[in-house]
């Protein structure tokens, strides 16, 4: 539900600025008249050879700037080649980058290979992760990247960090301002003709297997650890609960045994339609405060649900499971271990776990509406 909301809010300029354009399943989207505002595209291929007057935001497979951009332009695509200035920032996340022009501010490239021409100027910092990165040009600013292999021949006025775990080229023609730090497995003694000052950082190249070694005793550890963390806090839910309402659970695993079939679809018709009817108020300022209340009406509707399955679970393990609250905690501890195992088992128990939470929070919701309905709450 958060991030249906969240993608809602942030998604509101989008609907609302002047210049949107989506385009068709393998459409292309070109752009050939200038626009005076801010400007969205989504499509399978973008081509803007006219100039954007404020901010260019572009999701595409691939996209081509070949006009001037007033802003900041934000692209996430396999392949950017950007062929005129952009007055802002350039941020972008591709496949592939490929930058041939003045950029007025900083660019943050996340890529497999990131490409700057001869002709590309960065007035402000560049900075990069990339698998392949090969700088040329001149940049203004401070210089930082992180990757693979890492070529550069450019005239850089600040300070360069590079940390790559394959190799960093200088070629000549190469001139740093400030200091060249970097982080490789081999020193180069040739860096000290290109900078003022070169700090070499010695790393060793990283075997995979170690990691994959680690991340094979990770998971199991981090598995156990989240299912014991869990029971924990489920325990301690089931604590709660029995010492301040102690009839509360035991009534309404009685109530789910009396019908399964009216808890499941009462719980079904709960547990999606309280959501969709959240999404639809959340669409109005009025219902913005009504959403939040209902929200946390249902979260708590689904911790009961959560807990009335553990104690139904273990109502069909221990006979006479209400009798003294020790007895309730034994049989509330029994279902949720219970509960908990099924949960992992693989491909069916998923779908097993679905079903008795959708009974738990119908046997729950049927409960809390006969006592409301009785003055009893």
């Amino acid at each position: 539900m958060l991030a249906v909301f969240t993608t809602a809010g942030l998604a509101l300029p989008v609907w609302a600025a002047p210049n949107f354009m989506a385009g068709e399943k393998d459409q292309t989207v070109t752009v050939n008249a200038q626009l005076s505002d801010d400007t969205y595209i989504g499509a399978s291929a973008a081509i803007v050879n006219a100039d954007i007057d404020g901010d260019l935001i572009i999701g595409a497979n691939t996209a081509q700037l070949n006009g001037k951009v007033g802003g900041d332009l934000w692209v996430g695509a396999g392949t950017v080649t950007v062929n005129d200035r952009i007055t802002g920032d350039v941020r972008a996340g591709a496949g592939e980058v490929a930058i041939n022009t003045t950029v007025d501010d900083d660019v943050i490239v996340g890529t497999g290979k990131l490409t700057m021409s001869d002709q590309a100027v960065i007035r402000g910092d560049l900075i990069v992760g990339s698998g392949h990165a090969t700088v040329n040009g001149r940049v203004y600013g401070d210089v930082r990247i992180a990757g693979g292999a890492v070529t550069i021949k450019a005239n850089i006025g600040g300070n360069v960090e590079v940390k790559t775990d394959n190799s960093l080229t200088i070629l000549p023609g190469t001139k740093i301002g400030g200091e060249l730090s970097y982080w490789a497995p081999q020193e180069n003694p040739e860096f000290t003709q290109y900078a003022k000052k070169v700090t070499y950082h010695s790393i060793s190249k990283r075997s995979s297997a170690p990691l994959l070694g680690a991340m094979m005793w990770m998971i199991p550890a981090v598995s156990i650890s989240f299912l014991l963390w869990k029971l924990i806090c489920v325990l301690l839910l089931g604590a709660v609960l029995i010492y301040l309402m102690p009839k509360l659970l035991p009534r309404v695993a009685v109530l789910i045994k009396k019908d399964y079939w009216q808890a499941f679809w009462q719980g079904l018709i709960f547990i999606i339609g309280v959501p969709i009817l959240m999404l639809i108020l959340a669409m109005t300022l009025i219902g913005i405060h009504l959403t939040l209340a209902i929200g946390l009406i249902y979260g708590l509707m689904m911790i009961g649900g959560y807990a009335s399955v553990a104690m139904l679970i273990g109502s069909w393990l221990i006979k006479k499971s209400d009798k003294t609250p020790g007895r309730q905690l034994g049989t509330f501890i029994a279902g949720s271990i219970l509960f908990g195992l099924v949960g992992i088992i693989p491909v069916i128990g998923w779908l097993v776990c679905f079903i008795l939470m959708v009974i738990g929070v119908g046997g729950f919701w049927r409960d809390r509406y006969k006592m409301f309905r009785s003055g009893k709450y």
